[in-house]
């Protein structure tokens, strides 16, 4: 078998329990061949790249994929042991990546190959490739030694099949787990491994729907949503009366409504930050007190004198730029007061 640098070995070591002994010696000349391999990596090139070619019959690295007794699960969730331990801090949440990987193959005997929606086969997004499509979950991780930047190391994967057509023996195929089922399995293997850690899985608008939906208050789903879905509260818990109980909360609304409310609430806080540098707000609480005699418990501004002053200073702004006396800077920044002397 090629020789390993110390360093690598020392991680690997960390992998042994996912293997038997030979198949580990096996595991490593594949890992040796991988990275030492220049251009596609085959099994038969990643065998040359290990200099096991006419040592060793490569027989043995397809026998590692085809028949050799290990666990890809068993062996990512060592490998996502070792990257939370050196990479993140004890108890910190858990953050997931999720996407399916078309990677290209061709032949018409290749096992689960179909035609795939590929947005980077083709310009704008429309393109497609012929190969195998892998639901792939990665870790989320900022590595000190590769910058500031995030990298999504992968730990666990599963190779999505298409249901079977119907046909004359078959007109009604089973079918079989979409991509959404399987990566939501494999959050679910994580979540099971750490049942003391959070867990806040990202991913694209293909994964936002139910199938993804979050089995415990631990696991987060964060996602781009259609523009025509309807959000909807929690459902909530049962009432004990008769009927059949509430699958959905209350109505919360679609992203634009959502979206445009966030908006507003945006624009209250900068309202209340404008007031606060150049309002007068006592001005504010005795010109109300004049108008409504009988609210004497009044000592504070409201958002309604909040919002009154800016609509006065919005309106004083619109009409001096009509007359041809827009103000100046110094006078914008000023305060209402100083702005009516200045106006004068």
């Amino acid at each position: 078998m090629p020789a390993l640098p110390s360093s690598l070995s020392a991680i690997l070591s960390l992998l042994q329990p996912a293997f038997t002994a030979p198949t580990f010696q096996i595991f490593g000349a594949l890992v040796h061949g991988f990275i030492g391999r220049v251009g596609e990596h085959t099994v038969t090139g990643m065998w040359q790249a290990a200099r096991l070619a006419g040592r060793l019959h490569h027989s043995r690295a397809h026998d590692f994929f085809a028949r050799a007794a290990w666990c890809p699960d068993r062996l990512g969730l060592l490998v996502l042991d070792f990257l939370l331990e050196r990479f993140t801090n004890p108890g910190a949440p858990i953050a997931l990546a999720v996407d399916g990987s078309v990677f290209a193959r061709s032949g018409p005997k290749v096992h689960g190959a179909s035609w795939h929606h590929d947005s980077s086969a083709a310009p704008g997004g429309r393109g497609f490739k012929f190969g195998n499509c892998f639901v792939v979950v990665g870790l989320v991780v900022r590595v000190g030694a590769l910058g500031e930047r995030a990298w999504c190391l992968p730990v666990l994967f599963r190779l999505w099949l298409p249901t079977p057509k119907p046909t004359k023996e078959r007109p009604d195929p089973e079918r079989r787990p979409s991509q959404q089922d399987l990566a939501a399995e494999l959050v679910e293997l994580i979540a099971e491994r750490y049942p003391q850690r959070r867990i806040d899985v990202v991913g694209d608008s293909a994964f936002a729907c139910k199938a993804m939906a979050p089995t415990s208050d631990r696991i987060t789903l964060t996602s781009r949503l259609r523009s025509n879905a309807v959000i909807h509260a929690p459902k909530p818990p049962p009432s004990g009366r008769r009927g059949r109980p509430r699958v959905k909360g209350e109505r919360l609304g679609t992203p634009a409504e959502i979206a445009a409310r966030s908006f507003g609430l945006l624009c209250q806080s900068l309202a209340v930050a404008w007031y606060a540098l150049h309002a007068d707000p006592a001005a504010d609480v005795d010109r109300r007190r004049r108008a409504a005699p009988w609210y004497s418990q009044k000592r504070d501004p409201s958002m309604l004198d909040v919002l009154c002053a800016l609509r006065r200073e919005l309106l004083r702004a619109e009409f001096q730029q009509r007359a041809g006396r827009a103000p100046s800077p110094r006078q914008i920044t000023a305060r209402p007061s100083s702005r009516l002397r200045a106006a004068a």
